[in-house]
C-alpha cells in the first residue's frame, strides 16, 4: 500500500527495457604482450577508473577470448543506469591514456595479399608500346 508496486495488464506492454548497473567492456590486447604486462595494465586501469566519481565498482574479470588478431580482457564497471554512456566514455578515456602511456596499440585485423608473378616476371614493367 505505499505505492512501489504498479501492475500493468500485459495487452499494454509492448517493449520492455532493463536497466543495469553493470557494464562489461572488452579489451583487445596484441598477442606478443606478455600476460604479467596485461594483467598489470588491466590492473592500472581498473584502480583508475575506480576513482571516478560516478563509478560505483570496477573490476578486472580476467581473459575473455582468444581472437584471430587479440587476446581480449574484460572488465565490469558498475554505475548508475541512467548515466552509463558518460560513465563509459570516461572509463574508455582512462583506457586511451593508460594505452599510450603504455606505448601499447589496439590490434587490428590486418590483410596480407600475396601474389604471383607471372612466368618469367623480371619485375621490371614491359616496354611501353603506343597505340596499345
Amino acid at each position: 500500500a505505499d505505492g512501489s508496486i504498479l501492475t500493468i495488464e500485459n495487452h499494454y506492454i509492448t517493449q520492455i527495457r532493463k536497466l543495469t548497473h553493470e557494464v562489461y567492456y572488452s579489451l583487445p590486447l596484441p598477442y606478443e604482450l606478455e600476460m604479467k604486462t596485461a594483467h598489470a595494465l588491466m590492473n592500472r586501469i581498473v584502480e583508475r577508473a575506480s576513482k571516478l566519481p560516478d563509478v560505483e565498482e570496477c573490476a578486472f574479470l580476467g581473459t575473455k577470448e582468444f581472437e584471430s588478431s587479440a587476446i581480449t580482457y574484460l572488465i565490469r564497471f558498475q554505475c548508475e543506469p541512467e548515466i552509463v554512456l558518460r560513465v563509459r566514455r570516461s572509463v574508455v578515456m582512462v583506457i586511451q591514456e593508460e594505452l599510450e602511456a603504455a606505448g601499447i596499440s589496439v590490434p587490428y585485423q590486418q590483410i596480407d595479399v600475396h601474389q604471383e608473378r607471372p612466368a618469367g616476371f623480371n619485375g621490371t614493367r614491359p616496354p611501353y608500346r603506343e597505340g596499345l
